[in-house]
């Protein structure tokens, strides 16, 4: 840092280019960590984080990503059984109980009847399967789920991608630093 402080402005310009590459790193880390606890195509978790913004002030240079979307329908994971449940000439309530799971490792989740509303069932709507229920005045209702930023929250994805951005940070650091020196 010495060298470099005695060339104006370009130990912030090292900084501020590896907080740039650092936020790049981390928005691609928090799709790969977000893809392996989740069900969901890796195409919806893409368009729900957004690109890293770096934002310089008098005291910190930092980068943020904004993980931001709507709910998913409960057939956007992974449906149980992957099949129509709703079958015609059947009375609903001998309808087999459907059931998602969010991703690997979680367990078998059912929605049952309560409330006012009938158990969820699978029917299938424009060649898709789609996971709904009926209201107490017979109107069906699609069964949202979790968007992506519920994901992007758990420890499982925080942490491993926190540990990897603050490795990047240094490692780009240092490249950046030594171009800097090498290149005056």
């Amino acid at each position: 840092a010495r060298p470099l402080s005695a060339m104006r402005g370009q130990l912030e310009k090292a900084v501020q280019a590896a907080v740039r590459r650092t936020g790049v790193t981390l928005r691609t880390d928090v799709i790969r960590q977000t893809a392996q606890v989740t069900y969901l195509q890796r195409a919806k978790i893409t368009t729900a984080v957004f690109k890293p913004l770096v934002r310089t002030t008098a005291s910190e240079i930092r980068a943020e990503i904004g993980v931001r979307g709507k709910p998913f329908g409960m057939d956007a994971f992974r449906l149980i059984p992957k099949r129509v449940t709703a079958r015609r000439g059947r009375r609903s309530r001998d309808w087999p109980l459907s059931g998602h799971s969010t991703g690997p490792g979680e367990g078998i989740r059912t929605l049952p009847a309560r409330g006012g509303r009938s158990a969820a069932f699978v029917i299938r709507s424009g060649g898709r399967l789609v996971m709904l229920r009926r209201t107490s005045g017979g109107r069906l209702v699609r069964v949202y789920g979790y968007p992506v930023q519920y994901f992007a929250a758990f420890r499982a994805v925080h942490d491993p991608v926190e540990r990897g951005a603050r490795e990047m940070f240094e490692k780009r650091l240092r490249h950046e630093v030594r171009y800097r020196l090498e290149k005056r």
